[in-house]
């Protein structure tokens, strides 16, 4: 400290006139607001005007104020008025200078951490921050990333710091960490007001978004001349349902700006907002574009014949879409949040597979968290986010890097009883209002995911009802036996949470063949077959036979697929011995004989 004191006590600069500690703080500064204002460069704070008064009653004041709110949200076009403010008249606060050179400065912290190698040399770049900041009485610092401090280790200094300038300080950063570092800093909490920036509704928005366009108009032209009524509508819509990490106004300035960019003088259109959205987020058109419509009919249909017997779930998820494409789901809400329940191998997880595919084209695009990984009493914080990590992930959790990059699509929660109770609290929060905060203090929105739970509690009441094929269970019994199961297992107020549960009831006997039937069918669609034009046919006592070997109660159909590896498909390729020529555009006939099959070649007619 005693080195760092000495070099604050810097002589004047005998060319310049100016101390040497001005210089000083021009090392640290990456933007004077101020003159940036003047210049017309800043971005003006819309609709923000009760904000900025309020911003500028506590500089006056002599107050600090704090700038908290979620990345996107307006938080730093509502810090910087003060620039635009003082670049318009004087600010007359109690104990400053009374004339208009006081500027606006801003610094960021993580600056800091690129001058130093050690927290020692960043604690030693702050104080000399410090030192800068006390020799020049005409800057008011403006950190944009003040919850950087509580990572760095800096509340003592910024202690210091407080003491020393004798002025108001601005700050904008994560809600989080700035309020975890304010209750362990008493005396600089009593100088800093927080200011909250919520998001906007999207009447705001959309108001703001027409702001944005008139803006953007020549003069003397209206607004529908940068963009049309159709595509502004289009953009606020796709802004307001289709984010994860950042928020509005961000997700709607953004794109309309690249947008009005590449349009070089035409009015943007809707379906340029929509080809945008598709090609830059990877979003599925059908939900996206307003004009498309989604048949919701031949969705069920398709869900249905990748999960056969599961016909209330497949509805469940087909009635969410819909919800979702009409505009009509809780927009303060995931789009549904589902517990699927039932024994192993009924068609839990390859539903929520399948709707991912319809939606996003592909099932590698479901987003699934093995929930028995996190067994441990500090589950939660490994989940959710420790805000005492020692780095950026472990800050975020799992979670929040789960869905990093991803604006819309199906989260699975696999195993979820398996989980430690203290996790499933936290997802309450969640599933009720589709955001978390994570321990980096980011709030993290889930309201265009759908959400499913698998479980297999109370799978022992359906094992119970029978010992062979349940093809006429007492249905009513067994659901009130998977309650008693699940309430044994969930707290009621998590149970409480989800939109529907939904139990998976084992496979009947004719389920069983139809999905024998579709496994060994579906040998023609693999490149062996599919290069040579193959069909297959295969006769009704193999699928009988095939069923039988590959499914059990415990199990359910899972083992099926190994056994259609084993007993059809090598069977199959043993066919394949002879000339390739011979063998294109013909049928592979499957029957039944003694213990295995034969396969034989058929001409097509």
């Amino acid at each position: 400290m005693a080195k760092s004191k000495k070099k604050s006590r810097l002589p004047r600069n005998q060319k310049s006139g100016k101390r040497d500690g001005e210089d000083a703080l021009g090392t640290f500064v990456t933007r004077d607001l101020t003159k940036a204002a003047r210049t017309g460069r800043l971005r003006p704070g819309r609709r923000l005007e009760e904000r900025v008064e309020h911003l500028r009653a506590l500089l006056a004041a002599g107050r600090s104020p704090g700038v908290v709110g979620s990345s996107g949200g307006g938080t730093t076009c509502l810090a910087e008025s003060p620039s635009c403010d003082l670049a318009a008249r004087p600010l007359r606060a109690a104990g400053l200078p009374k004339h208009h050179s006081l500027r606006v400065v801003e610094i960021s912290l993580r600056g800091l951490c690129h001058r130093a190698k050690t927290r020692a040399q960043v604690s030693e770049q702050f104080q000399r921050l410090t030192a800068a900041l006390n020799e020049s009485k005409d800057a008011i610092p403006y950190f944009r990333d003040f919850h950087v401090a509580w990572d760095l280790d800096l509340e003592c200094f910024l202690d210091d710091m407080f003491l020393r300038i004798a002025r108001p300080v601005l700050a904008e950063g994560d809600e989080g960490p700035i309020e975890c570092m304010l209750e362990h800093m008493p005396s600089v909490e009593s100088l800093v007001s927080i200011v909250r920036v919520d998001e906007p509704s999207v009447d705001r928005a959309r108001a703001l978004a027409i702001d944005w366009a008139s803006s953007h108009a020549a003069e003397g032209t209206r607004w529908e001349d940068v963009i049309t009524e159709d595509a502004l509508d289009a953009a606020v819509d796709i802004a307001g349902r289709f984010h994860v990490r950042d928020r509005l106004p961000r997700t709607l300035f953004g794109p309309l700006t690249e947008l009005v960019e590449r349009a070089r003088g035409v009015a943007v259109d809707a379906e340029e907002v929509v080809a945008h959205a598709v090609e830059t987020w990877g979003l599925p058109r059908r939900l996206v574009d307003p004009r498309a419509r989604v048949d919701l009919d031949a969705l069920a249909d398709r869900l249905a014949s990748e999960v056969v017997g599961q016909p209330e779930a497949v509805q469940a998820l087909v009635d969410a879409v819909g919800l979702f494409k009409a505009g009509l789901s809780d927009p303060d809400r995931p789009l549904g949040a589902y517990l699927f329940t039932g024994p192993t191998g009924v068609g839990k997880t390859q539903l929520v597979r399948a709707l991912a595919r319809e939606l996003l084209g592909s099932d590698e695009t479901l987003l699934r968290i093995n929930m028995s990984d996190h067994r441990e009493p500090d589950a939660a914080e490994t989940m959710f986010g420790s805000p005492y990590g020692t780095s950026a992930g472990q800050r975020q959790g799992t979670l929040t890097r789960t869905l990093t990059g991803r604006g819309f699509g199906v989260l699975l929660l696999d195993e979820f009883e398996k989980a430690h109770p203290a996790v499933h609290d936290r997802f309450m929060q969640l599933f009720d209002e589709g955001k978390f905060i994570n321990g980096a203090g980011q709030v993290i929105s889930c309201r265009s995911f759908l959400l499913v739970a698998t479980s297999n509690a109370g799978a022992d009441a359906w094992v119970r009802e029978a010992l062979g094929y349940p093809d006429a269970p007492d249905a009513d019994r067994i659901r009130a036996a998977v309650d008693r199961a699940l309430a044994g297992v969930f707290r009621a107020e998590l149970l409480n949470r989800f939109d529907r549960i939904l139990a998976f009831p084992p496979l009947t006997r004719a389920s069983v063949r139809e999905i024998a039937r579709r496994e060994v069918v579906g040998l023609a669609k693999r490149a062996g077959c599919a290069q040579r034009g193959l069909a297959i046919d295969v006769d009704d006592a193999v699928v009988d036979w095939i069923g039988e070997l590959g499914y059990d109660l415990e199990r359910g159909a899972r083992p099926l697929k190994r056994v259609v590896e084993e007993k059809i498909a090598t069977a199959v390729a043993r066919s394949f011995a002879g000339p390739a020529d011979a063998m294109r555009d013909a049928v592979i006939r499957i029957r039944k004989h003694d213990r295995g099959v034969v396969v034989d070649r058929v001409k097509r007619s």
